[in-house]
């Protein structure tokens, strides 16, 4: 936690601007002005388009800023008066916005996995050609894992491979795969890569471990498509979801394309 004082709206406001990620404002009313702290709030909501931002506004007069005016005028999310607040209260106060704004950029980061998947989906449903649909399925993949701003763009390596009679032809691949299009599996892929792409077509599966993960899509007239990835991050509860999401429709495309071919 990073812990930031301002003494003024002006200070206030170039704060957040700075700090957009800012989880909570314990906010005086008055400051500069009487009305300051009113200021900053209307400020954060319109001006700098913060939403996600807890305010809390403290008053040590409550009768210049009287609380159902403030309340429904200005989008703040408590009110309290300076002589209410002890150690216990403000510790009550403090952790229960804290687990509000988790709860909001959960939210946030939910819808917009969902927009990611839905906009991957529909590139993908728009490919005809196998070659370029196998490779259409690495870069949004490998963009659905590496959600972090600090990962490269497809920094992973990654193959998409379809399994017909008991072999496995790479369609498509980047990084280490690159050079492998056209090739059986078994003739250029690791042990350990083999390994893990069995243990999905066994277990009919979508399969991580370490930095590793094996998709496992099978169409209903029984076509099965698997794609390899390794050197991504550890992908959490929200990657995987989003990914069993992608999956199903991963699974309905291969089966298009491979009818349309």
């Amino acid at each position: 936690l990073e812990f930031i004082s301002a003494f003024s709206g002006k200070e206030a406001k170039s704060i957040i601007l700075d700090h957009p990620d800012a989880a909570l404002m314990l906010l005086d009313v008055v400051m500069e002005t009487d009305h300051a702290g009113l200021d900053v709030a209307r400020y954060v909501r319109n001006d700098a388009n913060n939403q996600t931002t807890r305010i809390i506004l403290r008053t040590g007069q409550p009768g210049q800023a009287p609380e159902r005016e403030v309340i429904t005028e200005y989008d703040i999310n408590d009110y309290k008066e300076k002589t209410e607040l002890t150690v216990q209260k403000l510790f009550t106060l403090i952790y229960s916005s804290l687990r509000a704004y988790r709860d909001i950029i959960a939210l946030e980061n939910n819808k917009r996995g969902l927009e990611n998947v839905i906009a991957a989906s529909k590139n993908l449903f728009e490919m005809e050609a196998m070659p370029d649909f196998a490779s259409g399925i690495l870069e949004q993949m490998t963009s659905l894992l590496q959600v972090d701003d600090s990962s490269a763009y497809l920094k992973a390596d990654g193959l998409t491979a379809s399994h017909l009679n008991n072999q496995l032809k790479i369609m498509a691949g980047t990084g280490a795969y690159a050079d492998f299009i056209g090739r059986h599996a078994i003739d250029v892929l690791d042990e350990s890569a083999m390994g893990e792409i069995q243990a999905a077509i066994d277990q009919s599966a979508n399969l991580y471990h370490d930095d590793k993960f094996t998709g496992y899509f099978k169409g209903r007239k029984g076509s099965e498509n698997l794609v390899y990835m390794s050197g991504l991050k550890q992908p959490d509860d929200l990657d995987r979801a989003l990914l069993e999401i992608f999956a199903r429709n991963i699974a309905i495309a291969f089966e298009n394309t491979d009818l349309h071919q």
